[in-house]
């Protein structure tokens, strides 16, 4: 239970740090965004005092539920809002919190089997495993944070339509600009051609003062 308890702090923070960025993208995702953090701030608060059977049942459903949706928001995208059927690139943060929610249901699933079936481990065990935990969370946690705050500033991709309207932009600029470069060849070999012209017309009348008349003398 410590560690579901560690782990869904470490969740609600990862949460807490996406709000803004997700509230100025769309105030219902911010919304979502804040409830799911206030509960899973307040069953980490409530789940080490109070270990109650109907705070297990009640934390495994609504994270697998949370675990299902971000695998739809990358598969085919939410249903609603301003993205709505555009598939959402994974990032660092929600697969970080993604994983916490997976091994919250998997703590908690493990505290459902009888004692007798999985052993109970010694004081000195139970204390091992809370500090190795507190770790690897805060590892987990930290760069949650830090790419969830960071989802606005970077820009939050949304599959890869949005990437091949922008790749089709740039062709057009670029087919632009490369038609108007094929231009300037063609015109620099025209201006090119002209003084060759001038000469060739130069020429024959450089051989007409050469010539003589018939009879004449040659110098």
């Amino acid at each position: 239970m410590l560690m579901a308890a560690l782990a869904s702090a470490a969740a609600g923070i990862i949460h807490v740090a996406a709000v803004p960025s997700h509230w100025a993208e769309w105030p219902a995702a911010g919304v979502f965004f804040l409830l799911t953090a206030v509960f899973q701030l307040s069953w980490s608060i409530l789940a080490m005092p109070f270990e109650h059977r109907l705070l297990t049942l009640s934390a495994i459903p609504v994270n697998l539920g949370l675990i299902a949706l971000w695998a739809f928001s990358r598969w085919q995208g939410v249903p609603v809002g301003p993205h709505a059927g555009v598939p959402e690139a994974i990032g660092l943060g929600d697969t970080l919190s993604t994983a916490l929610e997976a091994g919250i249901v998997t703590c908690l699933l493990w505290t459902l089997i009888p004692r007798e079936s999985h052993g109970v481990l010694s004081t000195q065990g139970y204390r091992l495993a809370g500090i190795l935990a507190s770790v690897l969370l805060g590892l987990m946690t930290i760069p949650g944070i830090v790419s969830a705050l960071s989802h606005g500033g970077a820009g939050h991709g949304h599959g890869e339509t949005e990437d091949v309207h922008e790749h089709g932009e740039t062709e057009e600029e670029d087919g632009h600009d490369h038609g108007s470069e094929t231009e300037d060849p063609a015109t620099d070999a025209d201006e090119a051609s002209e003084p060759g012209s001038d000469e060739d017309s130069e020429a024959p009348s450089e051989a007409e003062d050469h010539s003589h008349a018939p009879g004449e003398e040659h110098d």
